[in-house]
């Protein structure tokens, strides 16, 4: 049954691919400039990205990458021409999730098989100069297919997006960013707890591998997460500080529960300055809870407390 299941699955992903052929039939020029510009959601793992991205879908009128995109990761933009998955989500938004995972069908998706058609899966960490000429003409050609049948800009939240930064920024130099921050021992304790709840253990890695990660594996797993979430916003403040063309809003999380709709307002400012238009569709809750309790032992959050007064992160 298993061997069954594996073919089934092959097959699956083997007719997404050949897909493919589809969007270049809709594009007629993909190094022409995108008519909307993509906005991705960029942060460390367990930053809070999932929370905003529902809200920002709930409450404006983006595009997106739904799961029933991502189950067709091959021709997304006819999902998207034949479903309003937005107008469907927005009737009921939930704002749960597990470990970043969504349930339904509208619900907003990360969808790693859609990127893996242009990305590596490993390594993680991509340069411009890993990816071939083939693979950005194949990535712009499905962003201009799918942008043609949206209504309203398309917002990604994909994570490994941050390690494919300086990429993005070179090859879609349209995209817009909007950079997630949260207190760093709050991100720290919670990848923490998520390698708990996925492993049963603190020691197996949890979500984004940035380049030099493996050096890292010999430490103990508080200080293992603080260097993970280190590399990722210093990764983010070098391209910021080396390219004009990084273009970005950055957000506190820890802001945006408090008042959510005040943080949605200057998101709209921010891409109308840019001529990119969204709608307000809902009001969102009057503010979002925030954890204050500890889901880790004592001791290893007081470790953790420890090794980030000796090695701060930037926020």
């Amino acid at each position: 049954m298993n061997g069954t299941k594996h073919l089934l699955y092959r097959l699956y992903l083997s007719i997404n691919r050949r897909l493919k052929f589809l969007e270049s039939l809709q594009v007629k020029n993909c190094k022409a400039t995108l008519s909307n510009a993509p906005i991705f959601i960029i942060g460390a793992p367990r930053c809070g990205s999932t929370l905003i991205y529902q809200s920002l879908i709930a409450s404006l009128n983006f595009s997106y990458l739904s799961n029933r995109h991502c189950f067709w990761f091959g021709m997304p933009w006819l999902i998207e021409k034949i479903t309003d998955s937005g107008a469907n989500f927005r009737k009921n938004p939930a704002f749960n999730s597990h470990l970043g995972n969504t349930k339904g069908k509208y619900a907003p998706s990360e969808c790693a098989e859609y990127w893996y058609r242009f990305f590596p899966r490993n390594p993680q960490f991509v340069e411009p100069k890993d990816i071939s000429k083939k693979k950005i003409k194949e990535l712009r050609t499905s962003l201009h297919a799918f942008i043609n049948q949206s209504a309203g800009p398309l917002l990604i939240k994909n994570l490994v997006s941050v390690l494919r930064l300086r990429t993005l920024v070179e090859f879609i130099p349209e995209a817009k960013f909007i950079v997630i921050h949260r207190s760093p021992i709050d991100i720290a304790h919670s990848i923490l707890s998520a390698r708990k709840k996925k492993f049963g253990s603190y020691n197996n890695w949890f979500s984004l591998k940035p380049k030099g990660w493996e050096d890292w594996l010999e430490l103990n797993a508080e200080q293992q997460v603080v260097h993970q979430i280190k590399a990722v916003y210093d990764l983010i403040k070098s391209v910021e500080d080396e390219n004009p063309n990084f273009d970005a809003f950055h957000l506190k999380y820890e802001e945006f529960c408090k008042s959510p709709n005040k943080a949605i307002f200057e998101i709209q400012d921010f891409l109308n300055d840019r001529n990119i238009l969204t709608e307000q569709v809902t009001k969102l809750p009057n503010s979002f809870p925030i954890r204050t309790n500890i889901t880790i032992e004592k001791a290893l959050f007081e470790s953790l407390g420890n090794y980030l007064l000796t090695n701060p992160i930037d926020e």
